[in-house]
């Protein structure tokens, strides 16, 4: 009996460790130049924060790291010897030149496992050169740890200055390391839904109705709607974004209109809405979509969207009703689009 509590215990042991050393790292990469000069943000959105005008000089040699949905990271060297590490659409590996033949562009599989600073420390996009910051994380603030970086340095996600952001702090200043991996395996964070229509905040409107498919120009536009009774109009909110390209938050607004229903964003302006009182929408995963038909929200009660014609690369927002909201980029127009499909058309892996 004792032996094979000891056998027990010895093959608990091994799976954490297999659990442990499985966990994610930014030290495999390929070299590449792309003949295009994107702006970078340290997280794979725009709604992530931008450091500086950050943005990639087209010409230059870049580290590729791998990809998150239509996001590619990558890190450079910026005129000023600062060394950055960031985020550009993934749309751009169609303008790259590279001369490693056997190049992988992996997609970046992170561990989403709350920590907390446990020493003060600044958070930077440079761990390589100059390791210049962009914020300072005090002792106490909790955030998601992704990836180790060059064994020294923990990859995070977390907030600076109220806007979501990525970057690297030193490994010794996040609880739980334990001397090159985490000692337990990676729990995705709970991450809250976007609230059901019905259970959205009811908001007058300020002015007519300028919608986007996501929170940003960047999107493709669903319509402007009620531009001669918008003095009458109410929507539900059902959740809010921030824009950090232009400074402004976008709130997700479910609504009728010419016998269509819409689930679409636009700018807080045009919504009477105390921001403080509406939760803030994530991506809750990521994968790949087949060809399907598309709405503008959970159901085919709502208004189409245009038709999706091959299999993409996909980032998950939200569930609802047999339907899962995802994002994609079109490179025929350089636009962004959300829309909802049918779950049974998608291969989503859930944080």
């Amino acid at each position: 009996m004792k032996k094979l509590s000891i056998l027990l215990l010895l093959a608990v042991l091994l799976t954490a460790l297999c659990a442990a050393v499985s966990a994610e790292t930014l030290d495999s990469h390929f070299t590449a130049t792309f003949n295009k000069s994107p702006a970078v943000y340290t997280g794979p959105g725009t709604g992530y924060l931008r450091v500086g005008r950050a943005q990639y000089g087209g010409g230059g040699q870049a580290r590729v790291y791998g990809y998150e949905g239509s996001w590619m990271l990558i890190g450079y060297e910026n005129a000023k010897g600062n060394y950055r590490i960031g985020y550009i659409p993934k749309k751009l590996v169609n303008n790259m030149r590279t001369k490693q033949t056997n190049y992988n562009l992996r997609r970046l599989r992170f561990n989403y496992e709350t920590v907390t600073i446990t020493s003060g420390c600044n958070i930077t996009d440079d761990p390589v050169l100059k390791y210049e910051p962009f914020g300072y994380l005090s002792s106490g603030t909790s955030c998601t740890y992704l990836a180790s970086y060059n064994g020294s340095w923990a990859y995070i996600e977390t907030y600076v200055d109220g806007k979501k952001a990525r970057g690297f702090v030193p490994i010794g200043s996040v609880s739980n390391y334990s001397g090159g991996y985490y000692s337990t395996p990676a729990q995705a964070p709970v991450y809250p839904q976007v609230p059901a229509s019905s259970s959205g905040r009811n908001a007058r409107l300020l002015m007519r109705l300028s919608t986007r498919s996501g929170p940003s120009t960047r999107y493709d536009e669903p319509g402007t709607f009620f531009q001669n009774n918008w003095q009458s109009t109410t929507v539900k909110v059902l959740g809010k974004s921030w824009d950090s390209g232009n400074n402004i938050w976008w709130v997700l607004v479910d609504f009728s209109s010419g016998g269509a229903r819409y689930r679409a964003w636009t700018g807080l302006k045009r919504v009477d809405v105390n921001i403080n009182s509406v939760p803030e929408i994530y991506s809750i995963g990521e994968g790949t979509i087949s060809a399907t038909d598309a709405w503008r929200g959970p159901g085919s009660n709502y208004a189409k969207a245009p038709r999706i014609s091959s299999w993409k690369d996909v980032i998950a927002f939200s569930r609802e009703n047999g339907y899962v909201e995802v994002e994609y980029y079109n490179p025929g127009n350089d636009r962004i689009y959300r829309c909802w499909v049918p779950e049974s058309k998608a291969q989503i892996t859930y944080r």
